[in-house]
Parts: structure tokens; C-alpha cells; sequence
């Protein structure tokens, strides 16, 4: 779908105050709309399943009473332990969807103008990176016999957060800067190798395991 509307748009760019419709842009503009009819089917199509208390004569372990205790535990800004759960784990996805979506959009565009790399050596680069980024969710598994699922989130979002951040101070080659291209190999590698994989996938593995949210907090 990016490369047809890199094909429909490579020609013309449409600009109504701040927003801009491009090559660029017209992806996200889509995935706007696509999340909008994602919203009002949620919204007229599906009910919403509420938290019942189990009956009392149902015998439960103290682990479980313990947690659902927890998790019904009302928060100082008003929703329960669960529901902010839930909504954190809703903005890690949306945070981390974010920046990866930035750099797949503009890293091809990023590496030209302040690296002077050609698109076929940067696409190379991060064609690498995301091979090592597929070894690294088939060993989610393994992880998870050292690490649990938070450590694993912090773990990959910060390793995540330190690529971006190597290349803020950098400047464009037009303004004479002479950036070396291990910076960018090694920002791409923790970004697409190491901290997106682990850190978004254990948010997913996370938001999906139920009740077992209430353990976060």
C-alpha cells in the first residue's frame, strides 16, 4: 500500500493550512481513516464485556483473590487498577507505533540527508536490521524464561529510546556535516534489531493475557 501511494503522489503535494498530503503522507492519512472505521465499529458493532464478580460459593486460591483485589482497587485519578492498566498498555502501543512509524516513513529519507547514503545501501541496512529484529521475536521464548514481561518492555523501549536519541544532535550533510555511517548502522540496529521487537511485543504479549493486567501495577 506505501508503494502505490508513493506512485499515486510522487508527482503532487497538496497543502490546506498545516496539513500536507504527499508521497509521504498519504499513508497516514489512510491509516487515520482505516482507524476511524475501526472506532465506529467498535462503537456500533460490538458490546462491551464487563468485570462480574465470581460468586462467593465458587472456591478461588488466595493468589487469585489477592489479585482481583488489586486490580478492583480504585486509583487516585478515578478509574480502577485493571482499567489503568489496560489504558497504559493502550498508550505504550500507541507511543511505540508512533516512533516506529516515523522512521518508516522518513528513515530512507533521514539516512540521504544526513548521511549521504544512497536508498539502495539504506534500505540494505535496515532490511539487516529488521532480519535481526525477526531473530529477536523468535526468541521471545527464551527471554521470557529470564525476564518478565515489564522488564521486558523498559528493556526494549529504552534500548529504543537511546537509538532515536543518538540521532538528534546530528545535523544534515547540507549544513557540512560529516555523520559516519557506524551511527546510523548502530542507531538502526537497536531501533529495528533489538528495542521495537522485544518491547512492543512484550506490550502485545501484555495487553493479551486478560485479568493477569491487574499484576502490572
Amino acid at each position: 500500500v506505501g508503494s502505490l501511494f508513493i506512485y499515486l503522489f510522487q508527482d503532487h503535494r497538496y497543502e490546506v493550512g498545516f496539513l500536507i498530503l504527499d508521497q509521504y503522507s498519504a499513508a497516514a492519512y489512510f491509516m487515520a481513516v482505516l482507524c476511524v472505521v475501526a472506532l465506529f465499529l467498535l462503537m456500533t458493532g460490538f458490546q462491551a464485556r464487563y468485570r462480574s464478580k465470581i460468586a462467593p460459593k465458587v472456591k478461588q486460591s488466595s493468589r487469585t483473590l489477592e489479585r482481583d483485589e488489586i486490580g478492583s482497587r480504585i486509583t487516585w485519578f478515578g478509574l480502577t487498577t485493571y482499567n489503568a492498566t489496560l489504558l497504559g498498555c493502550m498508550l505504550l502501543n500507541v507511543s511505540t507505533k508512533g516512533s516506529i512509524g516515523s522512521f518508516e516513513t522518513m528513515g530512507i529519507s533521514f539516512a540521504q540527508s544526513h548521511f549521504d547514503l544512497k536508498p539502495a545501501v539504506a534500505g540494505t541496512i535496515v532490511s539487516i536490521c529488521g532480519a535481526i529484529g525477526v531473530m529477536s521475536l523468535l526468541s521471545m521464548g527464551y527471554l521470557g524464561r529470564f525476564l518478565t514481561d515489564v522488564q521486558m518492555i523498559i528493556g526494549g523501549i529504552t534500548v529504543c529510546a537511546v537509538g532515536i536519541i543518538g540521532f538528534a544532535p546530528l545535523t544534515s550533510v547540507e549544513n557540512g556535516a560529516d555523520n559516519a555511517m557506524w551511527k546510523y548502522v548502530m542507531g538502526i540496529f537497536m531501533i529495528y534489531g533489538i528495542g521495537y521487537p522485544i518491547g512492543h511485543t512484550a506490550v502485545i504479549g501484555l495487553f493479551s493475557k486478560g485479568k493477569n493486567h491487574s499484576t502490572l501495577q
